[in-house]
């Protein structure tokens, strides 16, 4: 086959898809999906299926198992899109289905081991691809499988526990107990533990300590029972189990929870201080995030083609090269609160003539997002700790300013954004995201009644406050909040609800605040869905940047920000 009519053959396959799902055929779209990626991998080919497995398309066959695998491995997304297809993919698997079906029947009373996998669900588990590939890539989102997951970790446990006087350990359960750890690792500790486990985890802390104490090597079942519910690291010398964690699954383990962490307190040691952090406010929220930097992503989603900048302000944002504030694709960024850095590696990826600036808060998160750097290897990211509330003191501008999920988080959000707008040169383009106060109003009212009732910000008052949301009737009305992905790791539930200072904002606010700032309204970054259903009320390219209409289109559509208001703006030249 010529390549012209290899390529024409892919075109068609895509137009068929497509045409599929507009015609209200998933299923059948899937199939040509699959097809289509069978041809060649595309990134059209990749956005389709993102797109039909984040609009709830599965097929239960080994191609749409493989290519999830690779999406959440590269990954083609952000990988907790993929969860829930993921999940249902592996729910309808026999044998594992049966382990989870017990697990949501019995939660919270535990079971056994036994009781719970049966005479061949542990190996069934064990050997799953797609299980192993969710649990080591993102926080696992779904009620029904952390109840699963809860009573697993606990039943391997006690049974490591009960057999320290053995060394043999069963291949199945070493391979599927360090899938489970390095899932409770990602999301932080998170699930709900029982007094007899924390008297467990006591009994085989000192038993690890003590072979390690004695140079004796530790049996790998041991290590991956206690990294499901503390990090290796936070055992004595935990460097010297290096030599029994050499092979896979125990290499991965020991990396993801000795080696990385080493290396970020390593970069944490070295960071630049570009301003004071002197502000109250600013020092409470930075704390926050040196305890539970967030988020704690594993994979950054791949870019499929760099984009110069330029291309980027005239095909993504519609300017005209008269509106530019540069004339090359060298453009200066500054990324605001840049966290533990998945922003900054996405930006600089995308722009890689670009001179990016990141800063955070929080040395932690700084520490984590330069490690990820380096493993991609980014180089045109330079990260440095400092204060919104006091960058006039950098002496510099730039071209394009990022502050996503930052500003509603400062005491005055406004200042905040007038000193960013600033440091923009004229013709300069900002990406805010502010939270919005009709999208949030569930999020606010749980927010009162967790203050009200006293949970701690701490790991284990969130996990009070997580257990109590499903079981206590005084809870019910919020249970819908553990639909949120935030729910299921524990910095993104202190994020969520536990937040130190949290402010939000209505579109005609948002108004007022851009005209004060002298800011032009570009569009808002939202998902492809909701752009259509705007345009088919609102048409018209005006329509687009009119916020009296997306102010209606919001009223009409309560849950459209749900995220937040995350949209581009232009300074006046």
């Amino acid at each position: 086959m010529t390549q012209k009519r290899a390529d024409r053959k892919i075109d068609g396959l895509n137009d068929l898809a497509w045409t599929l799902v507009a015609e209200g055929k998933p299923v059948d779209a899937m199939k040509a999906c699959v097809r289509l990626l069978q041809a060649k991998e595309t990134p059209a080919a990749k956005a389709l299926f993102v797109h039909l497995v984040k609009t709830g398309t599965s097929l239960d066959n080994r191609f749409v198992r493989q290519y999830l695998i690779r999406a959440l491995s590269d990954p083609w997304c952000r990988t907790g899109q993929l969860v829930p297809a993921s999940l249902a993919l592996i729910k309808s698997n026999r044998e594992a289905g049966r382990c989870i079906e017990r697990a949501a029947a019995s939660w919270p009373t535990p079971l056994s081991k036994e009781d719970l996998f049966g005479a061949e669900g542990l190996a069934a588990l064990a050997s799953d691809e797609l299980l192993g590939a969710v649990l080591e890539s993102t926080p696992a989102a779904g009620l029904d499988f952390e109840h699963f997951l809860t009573l697993a970790r606990r039943a391997l446990l006690l049974d490591v526990v009960a057999s320290l006087s053995s060394e043999k350990s069963d291949s199945a359960l070493l391979r599927f107990c360090c899938a489970i750890a390095r899932q409770c690792f990602i999301n932080e500790y998170v699930y709900n533990c029982t007094t007899e486990e924390i008297d467990g985890v006591d009994a085989l802390r000192g038993a690890i300590s003590e072979r390690i104490a004695g140079a004796m090597p530790v049996p790998g079942g041991w290590a991956a029972a206690f990294a499901c519910y503390f990090p290796l690291s936070s055992l004595p010398d935990c460097q010297r189990l290096s030599g029994a964690m050499t092979q896979p699954p125990l290499v991965g383990l020991f990396a993801q929870q000795v080696r990385e962490p080493a290396r970020e307190a390593d970069y944490r040691a070295t960071l630049q201080r570009l301003t004071p952090i002197d502000d109250a406010i600013s020092r409470l929220v930075g704390d926050q995030y040196e305890e539970h930097p967030y988020p704690r992503w594993v994979r950054s989603p791949s870019i499929d083609g760099a984009l110069p900048y330029r291309a980027f302000l005239a095909n993504e944002l519609g300017l005209e090269p008269a509106r530019f504030s540069r004339r090359d694709d060298t453009a200066d960024v500054l990324i605001a609160g840049c966290g533990t850095g998945q922003q900054s590696i996405q930006t600089a990826r995308r722009f890689p003539a670009a001179r990016i600036l990141a800063v955070d808060l929080s040395a932690a998160s700084l520490a984590y997002a330069k490690r990820k750097t380096q493993e991609l290897r980014v180089g045109n990211i330079e990260y440095a700790q400092a204060d919104i509330l006091r960058l006039e003191s950098v002496g510099r501008m730039f071209d394009f300013v990022q502050c996503v999920g930052v500003l509603h988080h400062l005491d005055d959000p406004l200042a905040g954004w007038r000193i960013l707008r600033s440091l923009l040169r004229p013709g300069g383009v900002m990406q805010i995201g502010l939270y919005s106060e009709i999208a949030r109003r569930e999020i606010a009212a749980a927010r009162e009644l967790i203050a009200a009732l006293g949970y701690g910000s701490t790991t284990e008052g969130i996990r009070r406050f997580r257990l109590d949301l499903q079981l206590v009737d005084r809870w019910r009305p919020f249970r819908s909040l553990a639909a949120l992905e935030d729910f299921y790791d524990t910095s993104g539930c202190r994020d969520l609800l536990f937040h130190a200072r949290e402010h939000r904002f209505t579109l005609p606010r948002i108004k007022e605040c851009l005209a004060e700032l002298e800011l032009d309204f570009l569009k808002f970054n939202v998902d492809s869905t909701v752009q259509q259903r705007y345009a088919l009320r609102y048409p018209g390219e005006l329509a687009r940047a009119d916020l009296n209409c997306w102010t209606q289109f919001e009223v009409d559509n309560p849950g459209t920000f749900l995220g937040m208001y995350n949209f581009y703006a232009q300074g006046r030249a």
